[in-house]
C-alpha cells in the first residue's frame, strides 16, 4: 500500500517537516461531502439562513486577505485565518447541499 506522506528534514530550517502528496487531501475532502450531504438530509434545521452569512464572512476574509497581503507583513496572524477559511468553506456546502 502507498503511503500518502512522508518526513523530510528541511535543511533551511533544520526542521522535521510532513510532506504530502495530492492524494492525501482526497479522503478528507470526500469524507466531509459525504458528512455535508448526510447532515442536511437527515437534519430538520432549514441552513438557507447561512447564505447571508457565508456571504458576509466571504467578502471579510477577502479583504483581510488582501489586507495582509499588501498592508500587514507579520505571519502570526496565519493560523487563525486559515481556520477561518476552513470554516467558512466547509459551511459552503452546506448551505450548498440544502439549496438542493
Amino acid at each position: 500500500m502507498p503511503t500518502f506522506s512522508k518526513w523530510f528534514l528541511d535543511n533551511r530550517s533544520n526542521k522535521l517537516c510532513l510532506s504530502h502528496s495530492p492524494k492525501f487531501g482526497l479522503v478528507p475532502k470526500t469524507k466531509l461531502g459525504f458528512f455535508d450531504g448526510r447532515t442536511v438530509y437527515f437534519s430538520e434545521t432549514g441552513f438557507g439562513f447561512l447564505g447571508g452569512f457565508l456571504f458576509l464572512s466571504l467578502l471579510a476574509f477577502l479583504a483581510l486577505r488582501l489586507l495582509k497581503a499588501y498592508v500587514i507583513k507579520d505571519s502570526s496572524f496565519s493560523m487563525p485565518q486559515t481556520c477561518i477559511g476552513i470554516v467558512i468553506f466547509t459551511l459552503y456546502p452546506v448551505y450548498d447541499f440544502n439549496r438542493l
